[in-house]
């Protein structure tokens, strides 16, 4: 941290303090707060039932990954955390380890990396414990700018998310709700071919060139879509692909496009579907 000394003068008198001061704070439970220079520092002093405020906007140039901790909440108060950094580092990371914590009120951007990020690598956010838990609170968004923007095993809740090549990468048992995703060359929501069981409700992904949500089951396992929407300006809305072995059931979905279909679907349950193509079939 570094504190802030001021100096009072009245008359003939100075009066010389110190103001403890610092870019980001974690309160006492009287409190009183203790400054931290990095987000680093304040997760490695931070215990459970803590919440890491930030001070003011956070640019990080470690290139060193951010570690969260269970039951650690981190407030962005209203500020923004750039991860900026010409490598494939991953800017926040479970380590494989369950987290359950919120991200409230705030912007998360990884930048710098020259070359375009994978759906593992130059990520915003690296969740890879199927029992992980991470809830966005309060209007949290999320970009890169250059490829993904998160990939994740366990649960996301009310994310909001922006990214180039791709967005949001789902593995092992993966389920996401109440979220926007946006993507400009690759698909806003996808899964990896590792992916187990997948339960995408109440979410909105968005492409220009590929598919707004696409979604494949690599073989037996439980496949969900409810009340979701996927958009493309020139791909499928939403592109649905199963197996026998393992079908997945849709309820209640949207799909638009300008390209060929609204919806395509293959070895899937469909209830309640609605498709739009200005171009070709709603429905295929």
């Amino acid at each position: 941290s570094s504190d802030l000394s001021i100096t009072i003068t009245q008359d003939t008198n100075e009066i010389d303090f110190t103001v403890p001061s610092g870019k980001l704070s974690i309160a006492n439970a009287n409190g009183v707060k203790t400054f931290y220079a990095t987000l680093a520092a304040a997760m490695t002093a931070a215990s459970t039932g803590d919440t890491i405020t930030f001070e003011t906007d956070v640019e990080d140039t470690s290139g060193a990954s951010v570690t969260l901790k269970d039951g650690v909440d981190i407030n962005l108060n209203s500020y923004t955390y750039k991860f900026n950094d010409d490598s494939a580092v991953n800017a926040l990371i479970d380590n494989g380890v369950a987290v359950k914590c919120n991200i409230y009120d705030g912007f998360i951007e990884r930048i710098g990396n020259s070359s375009q990020g994978t759906k593992t690598t130059a990520l915003a956010l690296y969740i890879t414990s199927d029992s992980s838990e991470i809830n966005f609170r309060n209007s949290v968004t999320v970009k890169s700018t250059n490829g993904y923007v998160i990939s994740f095993k366990g649960k996301v809740y009310n994310g909001d998310f922006s990214g180039t090549a791709g967005s949001v990468v789902m593995d092992g048992a993966a389920f996401i709700y109440n979220s926007v995703s946006i993507a400009s060359t690759g698909k806003a929501i996808e899964n990896e071919a590792t992916v187990t069981s997948m339960y995408v409700e109440g979410c909105k992904g968005s492409s220009v060139d590929a598919e707004g949500i696409s979604l494949t089951a690599p073989g037996a396992g439980t496949f969900i879509i409810k009340n979701s929407i996927g958009t493309s300006n020139d791909a499928a809305g939403i592109l649905l692909t199963g197996v026998s072995a393992g079908r997945i059931e849709a309820y209640d979905i949207t799909g638009e496009t300008n390209g060929d279909a609204g919806i395509s679907c293959t070895y899937s349950i469909s209830l309640g579907a609605q498709g739009y193509s200005n171009e070709g079939t709603g429905i295929q």
